[in-house]
């Protein structure tokens, strides 16, 4: 956990440099809404995932977001940090695309594109391995089929290397 801390610091650290993306970020979530959201989606999250939470409750709404991704054909995109009811909502609709739940059984999305949906792309944290990905979750090609068009991607052993990671990617 002390890992996760110093890398949300080192990342934060690189964050104060940009002060919208600074300030976009809530405050901790608390533990109530932690837990009211672990029954509304039936499962608990990742320990880690709850640790980054406590550390910040994603982001504040309309802000542009502060993970970035670089995947297929260099295409670069911003992700928002989710707050805890957004992972709820975004969680929600992942599970209801049949496909991306039987692509990916056990990922949590925690950063989208948009707070409601989950067009394109998201960071998931997968409940038992504990690793972070970059999940394709479009099928915008009718002529190819889904699983051509759904991928994974590692972004991180653990949150604190998914973190670690992103720091590189501000430098």
């Amino acid at each position: 956990m002390e890992d996760l801390a110093s890398a949300w610091e080192q990342f934060t650290g690189v964050l104060k440099r940009y002060s919208k993306a600074f300030a976009s970020l809530n405050e901790p979530c608390p533990s109530e809404k932690i837990r009211q959201a672990e029954r509304d989606l039936g499962f608990e999250l990742p320990e880690l995932l709850v640790r980054l939470l406590e550390l910040s409750d994603g982001q504040k709404p309309d802000t542009p977001g502060i993970f970035k991704s670089i995947s297929g054909w260099d295409l670069y995109r911003r992700h928002i940090f989710l707050d805890v009811d957004s992972i709820v909502a975004v969680y929600r609709h992942y599970v209801e695309d049949e496909q991306l739940m039987a692509q990916f059984p056990g990922e949590v999305p925690f950063a989208a594109e948009k707070r409601s949906s989950c067009w394109d792309e998201v960071f998931a944290i997968h409940r038992e391995t504990r690793k972070v990905s970059l999940i394709w979750t479009s099928a915008a090609d009718p002529t190819l089929p889904p699983e051509w068009q759904f991928h994974l991607f590692g972004r991180g052993e653990t949150l604190a290397d998914f973190l670690r990671w992103q720091v590189t990617l501000y430098r």
